[in-house]
């Protein structure tokens, strides 16, 4: 968002948020369980992010915010879960679960509508989606089908179960700036390479950077020294007078208005 590419289309723009959440999504689980997404339906989210743009970019009237979170709740539109681990509660009326059969999105969840406030840096608005994202988990909802251990056991066999479950959480993990490495690494840290380009290693894509700002901060010294030296040699108007002779005629000039009895 904050260099972005000369040919870069809001086709790319709903694929590699998409992709990103998609991402997300898979690294966590369902509070109850920890059971994580197994498919999302990332054609739809897709899709409702491209349209998002596109309504965007004929209205004046912040919508973006509200339309990524309409995307959002796409993605949870039949999604399913994957089959492990085994919930750990029991399903309702049983005293253990056998195995998880498959476990599926029963509420697509809230998303709070909102505008977001206009900034020079794409981070408010990336700090605004993530706690937006946050909440709207903690909404989500869904069944575990289970096969479980009922009273009675052994002669009582094992019979399905329906446990619900209500959000959905994501582990923090420290975001790892990719142009650095620790003094303990040996090995190089590489970027990830985007639509088929090139990979760039860090230390290479950090030496532009590093070039990049040195040569603003020289452009920014000599036009410093340029408007310093048109300063000096401009000559100074001959009828401007300096604060001090200002002060000296005021007082004469109040010296003369003065009465004999002041």
């Amino acid at each position: 968002m904050k260099f972005p590419s000369t040919n870069r289309t809001p086709q790319d723009f709903a694929k590699k948020l998409t992709q990103e959440y998609d991402n997300l999504i898979k690294r966590g689980g369902e509070l109850l369980s920890k059971v994580p997404v197994a498919k999302g339906n990332t054609e739809l989210m897709e899709m409702l992010v491209y349209l998002a743009l596109l309504r965007q970019s004929f209205t004046p009237v912040d919508i973006l915010m509200n339309g990524i979170g309409e995307a959002i709740q796409g993605y949870w539109v039949g999604t399913t879960l994957q089959n492990t681990p085994v919930p750990p509660v029991p399903a309702p009326g049983s005293f253990q679960n056998q195995s998880l059969n498959s476990s599926f999105v029963t509420n697509i969840g809230v998303w709070e509508p909102s505008t977001s406030i206009p900034a020079n840096s794409p981070l408010p608005f990336i700090n605004q989606l993530v706690q937006k994202i946050q909440m709207h988990l903690l909404t989500v909802q869904g069944q575990h089908l289970t096969t479980s251990l009922y009273p009675g056991f052994p002669q009582t066999p094992p019979a399905p179960g329906v446990l619900p479950w209500v959000g959905y959480m994501i582990p923090s993990v420290p975001f790892i700036f990719p142009f650095f490495k620790r003094d303990d690494e040996e090995d190089e840290i590489t970027t990830t390479a985007l639509d088929g380009q090139e990979k760039v290693d860090g230390q290479s894509l950090k030496e532009r950077l590093d070039k990049k700002v040195k040569e603003i901060e020289e452009a920014e010294e000599q036009l410093a020294q340029e408007i310093q030296t048109f300063v000096e040699a401009r000559p100074t108007p001959k009828t401007v007078k300096t604060a001090e002779q200002l002060r000296r005629e005021i007082m004469e000039k109040m010296d003369e208005l003065r009465c004999c009895d002041c």
